[in-house]
């Protein structure tokens, strides 16, 4: 895994693809109250786990990691403008 850190906090992080093939910010430690089961392939994999099924990942040992957004005090700095969408007449 390459990690590296964020611009605005320095934190250690690595960047994973979701399953739309969009690239996400991870923290680099696994978390408690991570909702993100990766598979570290090239390039690493994130899949967004439900509340009920990260509990039990959680209790059988499996290390699940949380999105740097829920943790970077500069978040906002990094967040993408809401698409805008036009309506046809």
């Amino acid at each position: 895994m390459k990690s590296t850190r964020c611009t605005t906090c320095g934190e250690r992080i690595f960047f994973a693809a979701t399953p739309n093939d969009e690239s996400v910010p991870i923290d680099a430690v696994p978390a408690a109250d991570g909702n993100l089961s990766v598979t570290f392939s090239d390039p690493p994999r994130a899949v967004l786990v439900l509340r009920a099924k990260a509990d039990a990942m959680r209790a059988a040992g499996i290390q699940l990691y949380r999105p740097h957004f829920a943790s970077c005090p500069q978040a906002d700095h990094h967040r993408r403008s809401p698409r805008t969408t036009s309506r046809r007449r």
